[in-house]
């Protein structure tokens, strides 16, 4: 994804990531990925094993059922697990750099930055004491330490009416009970793409959403992956979302990877009879 911010002078250096070029590989590449939590009844190994790639300019796209591991492993690639609880193991690389055993304060460099989520819950991973535009010039200033109020706000006003939301500069002072659920929605995809991440994962961002505003999501994100090539992890319990916006699949099951292949593949020649379930759920 193509900076358009000049770093200013006097910020702290990023972590040296190689610009990935074609050919270079995966901009993520997850490998025998395994995340156990430390429980009074005993260990739960909630992803056992799971490996994955994504390159720049595409899609991919996870489903299973609830509780299958997708938001785990999306969680862990970001490094929001409590770590006194949770023993993580394997191999995540962005952008070349190993996050697997990185402290906590190179990990909270690199997200937000390179690396950023879209949550299943507007409402709740907003804050509802601030305003929308602040929360969004909040985070940009984050990694933009030298940028006055001024500037932040104009990059949030513009981050606002680039994901489609009309009169940006007011809405950037309404808080988040102000806005309506695709609203909301549309304000967490700004707050993820306001430093310009190679890599969006959105965890099933069109939830509780109906028809016609998800379709308007979707396209949101397909603009938006078209004119920065993005690397972008779907995840999601909808085959139909899959097929729609996805280049490949990952179908996960108690933590495990069952099936990983393209979409066209996946879903029209299911090799684990999980798939085939999931597939006859769908309504024809």
């Amino acid at each position: 994804m193509g900076r358009s911010e000049a770093v200013p002078s006097g910020e702290p250096d990023r972590p040296e990531v190689p610009e990935q070029r074609s050919g270079d590989g995966p901009y993520l590449q997850v490998r025998d990925l395994r995340v156990r939590f430390d429980t009074e009844d005993g260990v739960v190994r909630a992803v056992d094993g799971v490996s994955f790639a994504v390159e720049r300019g595409r899609t991919l796209g996870i489903v299973g059922e609830s509780g299958s591991g997708k938001s785990v492993t999306s969680l862990a690639i970001l490094g929001l697990h409590n770590v006194k609880r949770t023993t993580i193991s394997g191999e995540i690389s962005v952008g070349g750099r190993q996050l697997v055993g990185l402290r906590e304060e190179e990990i909270r460099r690199l997200r937000g930055r390179d690396m950023a989520m879209i949550f299943q819950d507007p409402l709740s991973a907003l804050h509802p004491y601030y305003s929308v535009g602040r929360q969004i010039a909040e985070a940009y200033r984050v990694h933009h330490p030298r940028a006055g109020k001024r500037e932040a706000r104009s990059r949030a006003v513009d981050m606002l009416g680039r994901v489609g939301i009309p009169q940006p500069a007011k809405r950037f002072d309404q808080f988040p009970h102000e806005f309506s659920g695709g609203m909301r929605q549309r304000a967490m995809i700004a707050m993820a793409l306001v430093n310009d991440p190679d890599l969006l994962i959105a965890d099933e961002p069109t939830t509780a959403l109906d028809v016609t505003v998800q379709a308007q999501i979707l396209d949101l994100l397909a603009d938006l992956q078209a004119e920065f090539r993005s690397a972008i992890i779907l995840i999601t319990h909808d085959l139909g979302v899959v097929s729609q916006v996805a280049d490949d699949v990952l179908v996960m099951y108690a933590g495990r990877a069952v099936e990983h292949g393209s979409v066209e593949r996946v879903l029209r020649a299911p090799q684990h009879p999980y798939t085939w379930g999931l597939l006859s759920s769908v309504p024809s």
